[in-house]
């Protein structure tokens, strides 16, 4: 279990970067190809294979298993990392109350200014990943949350780490030295 999240965390410290009701929710599309999406200005490359399903203010995806969901919400401004995790934990399941077995910050990349990951505490019976990470540009916050099973995590981790690693803010343009 622990090794899992260590896995899922280090997706995050490498590459940074139940829904509650919020009216009609649009229907989930599985999709055929890895996609580079946009939600709320920032872009990231959505995995093959996983369902997408996205509303005003969170984008899910769902692991072909249906066990491992992956949010990516816009929150805006917040006063940290945490405080940024906190509101996307309230959007996604009003009652999440779990403890923190790690907070990392972390050298932001790809235009970020800061990132900040998070592992929770589960029980060994749960075989569950729950973890966050938190990236601000200027004073706005996106968060991405994964809860999942430990199995499906371990399986899916390189299509997760691949979400992880293309979130990127709006108008982030990435260097290149093509032609120098």
């Amino acid at each position: 279990m622990k090794r899992v999240l260590l896995l899922f965390l280090a997706l995050t410290l490498v590459w940074p970067s139940a829904v509650g009701a919020q009216g009609a929710s649009p229907a989930a599309v599985v999709l055929s190809a890895d996609t580079k999406e946009t939600f709320s200005g920032v872009t990231f490359t959505a995995p093959k294979d996983w369902s997408m399903q996205q509303t005003d203010t969170i984008t899910t995806l769902t692991a072909p298993e249906n066990d491992t969901r992956l949010f990516i919400i816009h929150i805006g401004a917040a006063t940290d990392g945490k405080a940024a995790v906190a509101s996307a934990w309230k959007l996604v399941e009003p009652s999440f109350d779990r403890k923190i077995l790690a907070a990392e910050s972390v050298a932001p990349m790809n235009g970020w200014d800061e990132h900040v990951a998070l592992g929770y505490v589960t029980g060994p019976e749960e075989h569950r990943v729950i973890a966050a990470g938190a990236y601000r540009k200027d004073t706005s916050w996106t968060v991405a949350l994964i809860d999942g099973s430990a199995s499906t995590v371990e399986k899916r981790g390189t299509s997760a780490g691949m979400l992880i690693a293309t979130l990127q803010p709006e108008g982030y343009v990435q260097e290149t030295f093509a032609g120098r």
